[in-house]
């Protein structure tokens, strides 16, 4: 497909059914089947130690380089404010 030396086939339609067949098969392949079991967490805020503050942040960037981030901080009764 990609030599320098190029023939139109003499069945184009042939070579598109073996094209979409090999897309098929490929396809199956790369398809992953998960069948183990989920656990589910809960997943919550725990409190710092008395006197201390928690830091909790995150960012993400999209392909054109946008990003954002934010955060919270918060003592260990749950006082805070965001950032």
């Amino acid at each position: 497909m990609h030599d320098d030396i190029w023939s139109r086939p003499r069945y184009p339609w042939l070579q598109v059914q073996t094209n979409v067949a090999n897309y098929k098969v490929a396809m199956k392949v790369g398809s992953v089947s998960n069948n183990t079991k989920k656990l589910e967490v809960l997943v919550r805020w725990n409190p710092p130690p008395e006197g201390w503050i928690r830091l909790n942040t995150e960012g993400s960037c999209k392909e054109n380089k946008m990003a954002g981030c934010g955060g919270v901080v918060r003592g260990s009764n749950g006082e805070g404010s965001g950032l």
